[in-house]
C-alpha cells in the first residue's frame, strides 16, 4: 500500500461527522451589543413601532388611500337623507362592509372576493326564501287571522298611521309568533350556518371567507325575522343584500379608477421583497468564513443567516398566494403572466438552493462550540424542573470517571420519589412537593451514552488548521459571492425597471427609449456572461484552492495526520455556493432573454379557459389544510405506496357486503371532526337564537338587539378548541379597542349631540386612512383587525342611524349604543367560548399528532423512494419529478402546521401546559430532513453511477439490516406520536455511530477488495481535484446529516411520549 494512502486512512480523530445545529438555548442568546445600543434606536426597532416606518412608501399608502376613499363613499350614501332611507333598516352595513372588505389589493383580486361575496349572500337569500316558503305552508292561517282580528280590535280606532305603527310593533313583539314555522326557520338557520362555517374554516383563508360571515349574517337575521311576521316576507334579505351590494360597486369602482394597481405590479415588487433578504445573506455569509469558528460572533452571524432566509421564504409565501392570479387579468406591461410565473418558479430554486450554506453553518457549530446531538432534545425535556436532590453526579459505565449526563437521571433509586410516601408532605416544603410531582423519567439515557463515547472519539482539536484551511475557502470564493451579490442586485434593478415601465405611448414621447431598452439588453448579456465565466473559473479552479494543505499527502514520504473532515466541510461549503450561484445563473439568463423579447409594454389579456379556471378553482377549494391525514400536492404512487389493511375484516367479497362497506363509509363521514363541527355549530346557533323563536321572549330578543350575540357567537366557534379560546380572547381585546376608537370618532364628529353629516363627514375623512393603515400593517392576526374595525363601523354606522332614521329597536348613539354592543359582543363570544368545551371536541393537540405523524411516514417513503431510485432506477426522470413534487407538499404542509402552535397552546388544559417547544423541535427536524433528502437528491441526479454505489456502501445505505433499522426509527417515531405511546429506551437509534467510516479517511473504500467497479482503488491529488469525488464527499456529509437528524427525531419523540423498559446500560 502506497504511503499516502496509508496517511490518507489515519486516525478516527479526524473522521468526517456532520452534527446538527446548536441548541435553541444558545440560538436565542442575544448579543452583548444589543444591551449597548440607544434605547431611541431599540424603541424604533421594535415590534410594535417598526412597521410605521417600514411602511411609509407611497406604494404602502395607495391602497390605504383607495380603501379610505371607497369607505368615505359610502358613509356619504349614509350621511344623506334620501339615500339613507334608500339603504334601509340595515343602512350602516354599508359601513361594516366598507371596512371588512375595502379594495385593498389588486383590482382582479378585490372584484373576484366583491363577487364572491355577493354570490354567497344570495345563495344564503334563496335558502332563507326556501325556509320562510316551507315555514308560510305550515303556518296555521286561521290563528293568525285571529290575531289579527284582536290587534284590529285593540288599535282600530287609531289613525292608518299610528295603526300601522302599532301593527309593526304588535309583530316585532312576536304576537304572530307559531310553533311549526319557528321550528322550521330554526333548522334551515342552523344547517345553513353550519355549512357556510364549516366552508369558512375550509377555504380560510381565501377569497370565500369573508363571503361566508355575510352570508351566516343574512341566514341569521332573515330567519329570526322571518317567524315573526304572519305573511311570507321574502324580502327581508334585502335589508342586509343591498346595502352590501351597493357598497360592492363603490369598491369595485375604487379598485378600477383610484390608484389603480395589478397583481402583475404586485407580483415584481414582492420579488424584489424576496430577493433583497438573499442579497443580505450572500454578503452575510461571505463574511462569515473570515470569523473564527471558535466566537461568539459566529453564532449571531448563523441566527442573522437563519433569519434573513425565514424572511425571503415569507415573502415567496406571498407569491405563491398570488401566481394564481397572474394570467386572469388585463394588465399594461413589458411581462405577461406567463413570463412572470417562469421568473418565479427560477426565483423558487434561488430561495431553496440558499438552504444549503445556512445548513453548512449549523453544522460547524455543534463541532467546535462543544454541544452534542443531545442538547437541543433534552433542554426541551424541561430538566430543571427536577429537584435539585435528585441530580447528583452519575459515574459512566463505560469509563469510572464521573460524567455530566444533561437529561439523565442521576443518584440511586432510593432517591426516586414514590407516590404513595405521605411522609414527604411534612418532610418538605410545597415547592419542593411540587418539583418532585413535575418529575419524569429521564429519556435519551442509552443513546446519550453512545454519543458521549462517539464524541470523545470525533472530539476536533485542531482548530487552528481549520481557521487556515476557511481562510482559503473564504479567499477562492470572494469573486464568486462578491459575482452573486451583483446578480441579485442586478436582478431585481431589473425587476424594479420593469415594474416602471408601464406606459404603453412611452416610445412616443421618449427619444432615448430604444437606446435605453438596448443598454440594458448589451448589460444583461454582459453580467450573464462574466457571472457564467467567474463561475466556471471557480469550479476549474478557485475550488481546487482547498486543496493546497492536503498536497502534501502525495508528494513527502513522512507527514503528519491532516485532519480530512476539514475538506469535507470546504466541499460542503463549496456545493452549496456552487449550486445557489447556478440557480441565479439560470435567472440571469432568463432575464437577459426577457429584456430583449419583451421591448415595449403593452396590454396583456387573461389567457385563461373557462376549464383550465374551474379546474384551478376546484384544486384550490381541495387542498384542506385543516385534514392531519392529508397532505395536499402528494403524488400518491403505487411502487412505494402500500394501502393498509383493515384488521378486523377481510375486502368485500359480494353485492351485500360492498353495500355495507358504502353505509360504513358514510357513518365515517358523519362522524368526522369536520361533520361534528358542523353540527355543534349549528346547534349553537339554534341555541343563542331560541328566544327569537318564542312567542314570550321574541320581543325582548328584538330590542335588545340579540342579533349580536348570535352572530359574534358563530364567527368565534372554531373546530378546535385552542382556536375558540384565541378567537376569545382576540375578539374581547379589539371590540373593546375598537368601541373605544369608535366612541372618540362619534363624540368628535357629533359632540353631545345627533350629529350632522358634515362634521361626521370631516372626522371620518381624517379617520379613515389611519384606521385602514393600521388594519393593513399593524403585526397582529387578521381575526383581530377585522373585529376592531367592525366594532368601530357599527359604533359609527348604527349611531347615525338611530339618531336619523330610528326603528322601533332603537338602542341610542354614542355612549348609549357602545356600552351595549360591547356586552353583547361580551355574551356572544363568551357563549362560543364555553360550548368549545361541551362535547364532542375536536382537539388541536391530537390534531397536531395525527398531522406530523403523517409527515413522519411520508419522509420515510420518500427516504425508501430516494435509496431505490439512486441504488437501480429505470424510470428516473418521472421518479425525480414524484420525489420533488412530494417533499415541496410535505414541506408545504410543515410550514403551516407552524402556524397552528399559537391556536394549539391556547387549548387549555387542567392536566398541564402543551409541550410547545417539543413539538416545534420535532417540527424543525423534519424541516431539516426535507431539506437534507432534497440536497441529496439533488447530488444523485450529478453523480456517476458507479460513484452513487460508493456512497451508498459508505453510509450502508445498501445494506438491507441497516435500511430496516432506519425505517424501523421512522415508523417507531410515527406510529408513538401518533398513537400516544411510550418508545422503547432501546431503539436501533443513533445510527450514525455505525454508519460513518473514520477509518477510511479520504478513501472510498477499506480495502482494494472492496472497491466498487468503477471507483479509484487509491485516492490521488488528480481523484480529488475530479467533480465525481467532490460530488462524493458531499453526498456522504449529506447522508450522515440525514441520519443524525433520524437520531434527534427520535430523541424529541422520546421528550414527548416518554420511554418504557427503564435500564442502565
Amino acid at each position: 500500500m502506497p504511503p499516502s494512502v496509508a496517511r490518507l486512512e489515519s486516525g478516527s480523530d479526524h473522521a468526517h461527522f456532520d452534527l446538527p445545529p446548536d441548541s435553541e438555548k444558545t440560538r436565542r442568546t442575544p448579543h452583548p451589543c444589543w444591551r449597548a445600543k440607544p434605547f431611541l434606536k431599540r424603541l424604533t426597532t421594535g415590534k410594535y413601532v417598526s412597521w410605521i416606518l417600514a411602511h411609509m412608501k407611497w406604494e404602502d399608502w395607495k391602497p390605504v388611500v383607495r380603501s379610505a376613499v371607497a369607505a368615505w363613499a359610502g358613509l356619504v350614501l349614509v350621511l344623506v337623507p334620501r339615500t339613507l332611507k334608500v339603504l334601509g333598516q340595515a343602512s350602516f352595513f354599508t359601513l361594516v362592509a366598507a371596512l371588512l372588505a375595502h379594495p385593498g389589493n389588486a383590482a382582479i383580486i378585490d372584484i373576484e372576493r366583491q363577487i364572491n361575496n355577493l354570490f354567497l349572500v344570495c345563495v344564503a337569500w334563496g335558502w332563507a326564501c326556501l325556509a320562510i316558503l316551507i315555514a308560510n305552508a305550515a303556518r296555521d292561517g286561521p290563528l293568525d287571522q285571529q290575531e289579527l282580528q284582536r290587534v284590529q280590535d285593540q288599535y282600530g280606532g287609531l289613525g292608518a298611521t299610528n295603526y300601522e305603527t302599532q301593527l309593526q310593533r304588535s309583530i316585532f313583539d312576536g304576537r304572530f309568533i307559531q310553533a311549526a314555522p319557528s321550528i322550521v326557520c330554526a333548522v334551515f338557520l342552523g344547517t345553513g350556518c353550519a355549512f357556510y362555517l364549516y366552508l369558512k374554516t375550509r377555504l380560510s383563508p381565501g377569497p370565500w371567507a369573508m363571503g361566508c360571515v355575510f352570508s351566516c349574517i343574512c341566514l341569521t337575521v332573515t330567519l329570526t325575522y322571518a317567524p315573526l311576521f304572519p305573511y311570507p316576507n321574502y324580502t327581508l334579505g334585502a335589508v342586509f343584500a343591498l346595502p352590501l351590494a351597493v357598497q360592492s360597486a363603490i369598491n369595485i369602482v375604487c379598485a378600477i379608477f383610484v390608484f389603480p394597481t395589478s397583481v402583475n405590479s404586485q407580483f415584481l415588487s414582492s420579488m424584489i421583497e424576496a430577493l433583497s433578504p438573499l442579497e443580505d445573506l450572500s454578503r452575510e455569509e461571505a463574511a462569515l468564513l473570515d470569523i473564527p469558528v471558535t466566537s461568539h460572533d459566529w453564532l449571531t452571524r448563523v441566527q442573522t443567516l437563519r433569519a434573513l432566509n425565514v424572511k425571503s421564504a415569507g415573502a415567496i409565501i406571498g407569491l405563491r398566494v398570488k401566481e394564481p392570479y397572474l394570467e386572469r387579468e388585463f394588465c399594461v406591461g413589458r411581462l405577461k403572466g406567463k413570463d412572470l410565473k417562469a421568473l418565479f418558479d427560477l426565483m423558487r430554486i434561488v430561495h431553496l438552493r440558499s438552504g444549503g450554506i445556512i445548513t453548512f453553518s449549523e453544522a460547524l457549530l455543534v463541532a467546535f462550540h462543544n454541544e452534542h446531538l443531545l442538547s437541543e432534545s433534552v433542554s426541551i425535556a424541561e430538566p430543571s424542573s427536577r429537584p435539585a436532590s435528585l441530580a447528583p453526579s452519575r459515574t459512566s459505565s463505560h469509563h469510572g470517571t464521573p460524567t455530566s449526563m444533561p437529561g439523565t437521571p442521576t443518584g440511586s433509586h432510593a432517591e426516586l420519589p414514590h407516590a404513595s410516601s405521605l411522609h414527604g408532605l411534612s418532610k418538605h416544603s410545597w415547592a419542593n412537593f411540587l418539583a418532585r410531582a413535575r418529575y419524569s423519567a429521564p429519556i435519551g439515557v442509552f443513546e446519550s451514552q453512545r454519543y458521549m463515547f462517539l464524541e470523545r472519539q470525533l472530539k476536533f482539536k485542531d482548530q487552528g488548521f481549520v481557521r487556515a484551511q476557511f481562510e482559503i475557502v473564504s479567499a477562492s470564493s470572494a469573486d464568486l459571492n462578491l459575482a452573486c451579490q451583483e446578480a441579485i442586485k442586478h436582478a431585481s434593478d431589473f425587476f424594479r425597471r420593469v415594474n416602471k415601465d408601464r406606459f404603453i405611448w412611452r416610445s412616443f414621447f421618449r427619444r432615448r427609449a430604444a437606446k435605453d431598452v438596448e443598454a440594458h439588453i448589451v448589460s444583461n448579456h454582459r453580467i450573464a456572461r462574466e457571472f457564467r465565466e467567474i463561475l466556471e473559473r471557480y469550479r476549474e479552479v478557485d475550488r481546487l484552492a482547498v486543496l493546497q494543505p492536503y498536497e502534501r499527502l502525495f508528494t513527502s514520504e513522512r507527514v503528519e495526520s491532516v485532519p480530512y473532515r476539514a475538506l469535507f466541510w470546504s466541499f460542503s461549503y463549496q456545493y452549496a455556493l456552487d449550486t445557489f450561484a447556478s440557480a441565479l445563473l439560470e435567472l440571469l439568463d432568463r432575464i437577459a432573454e426577457l429584456e430583449e423579447t419583451r421591448l415595449r409594454p403593452q396590454l396583456w389579456v387573461p389567457m385563461l379557459g373557462i376549464r383550465r379556471f374551474l379546474r384551478e378553482k376546484e384544486e384550490e377549494s381541495r387542498d384542506d389544510d385543516e385534514d392531519p391525514e392529508q397532505i395536499p400536492g402528494l403524488d400518491d404512487g403505487e411502487q412505494y405506496e402500500a394501502k393498509p389493511r383493515d384488521p378486523d375484516t377481510l375486502p368485500p367479497a359480494n353485492i351485500f357486503e360492498h353495500f355495507g362497506y358504502y353505509l360504513w363509509r358514510c357513518g365515517e363521514i358523519l362522524t368526522s371532526p369536520s361533520a361534528l363541527f358542523a353540527a355543534k355549530v349549528g346547534t349553537l346557533t339554534v341555541l343563542v337564537t331560541l328566544p327569537a323563536f318564542l312567542r314570550a321572549s321574541a320581543g325582548w330578543y328584538y330590542y335588545r338587539r340579540g342579533l349580536w350575540v348570535a352572530i359574534m357567537a358563530q364567527l368565534t366557534s372554531a373546530m378546535y378548541t385552542g382556536d375558540t379560546v384565541l378567537n376569545w380572547v382576540t375578539r374581547i381585546i379589539s371590540s373593546t379597542a375598537g368601541v373605544i376608537i369608535g366612541l372618540l370618532i362619534w363624540s368628535v364628529g357629533a359632540q353631545t349631540g345627533r350629529g350632522t353629516p358634515y362634521g361626521i363627514a370631516a372626522i371620518c375623512f381624517v379617520a379613515f386612512p389611519l384606521i385602514f393603515y393600521v388594519k393593513m400593517y399593524f403585526p397582529s392576526t387578521p381575526v383581530a383587525m377585522l373585529v376592531w374595525t367592525v366594532s368601530i363601523a357599527l359604533v359609527i354606522g348604527y349611531s347615525w342611524q338611530d339618531a336619523h332614521q330610528p326603528t322601533l329597536a332603537n338602542v341610542g348613539w354614542g355612549w348609549e349604543l357602545a356600552w351595549r354592543r360591547l356586552l353583547l359582543v361580551l355574551i356572544g363570544v363568551t357563549a362560543a367560548f364555553v360550548f368549545a368545551y361541551v362535547p364532542p371536541q375536536s382537539s388541536g393537540k391530537r390534531n397536531m399528532r395525527i398531522l406530523y405523524s403523517n409527515t413522519i411516514a411520508r419522509l420515510g417513503d420518500i427516504y425508501c423512494a430516494l435509496i431505490s431510485y439512486a441504488a437501480h432506477s429505470p424510470h428516473k426522470h418521472a421518479e425525480e419529478e414524484k420525489m420533488t413534487k412530494n417533499l415541496l407538499a410535505v414541506k408545504a404542509k410543515l410550514r403551516k402546521s407552524a402556524l397552528r402552535h399559537d391556536f394549539v397552546a391556547f387549548e387549555l388544559s387542567l392536566r398541564g401546559r402543551w409541550p410547545r417547544a417539543r413539538y416545534q423541535a420535532l417540527l424543525n427536524v423534519q424541516l431539516d430532513l426535507v431539506e437534507l433528502l432534497s440536497q441529496l437528491l439533488s447530488i444523485i441526479k450529478q453523480l456517476d453511477p458507479a460513484w452513487t454505489h460508493g456512497v451508498l456502501r459508505r453510509s450502508k445505505f445498501l445494506d438491507p439490516r441497516f435500511i430496516g433499522d432506519v425505517l424501523a426509527c421512522i415508523d417507531l417515531c410515527s406510529v408513538s406520536i401518533r398513537n400516544g405511546s411510550p418508545l422503547p429506551q432501546v431503539t436501533p437509534s443513533p445510527l450514525v455511530d455505525r454508519s460513518y467510516s473514520a477509518s477510511l479517511g479520504l478513501n472510498v473504500a477499506a480495502g482494494e477488495d472492496d472497491v466498487a467497479h468503477g471507483l479509484p482503488k487509491h485516492v490521488s491529488l488528480e481523484t480529488l481535484k475530479s467533480k465525481d469525488y467532490w460530488l462524493y464527499c458531499v453526498a456522504y456529509s449529506t447522508s450522515q446529516s440525514i441520519l443524525v437528524r433520524i437520531d434527534r427525531m427520535v430523541l424529541v419523540t422520546k421528550t414527548i411520549v416518554a420511554t418504557f423498559c427503564i435500564t442502565y446500560l
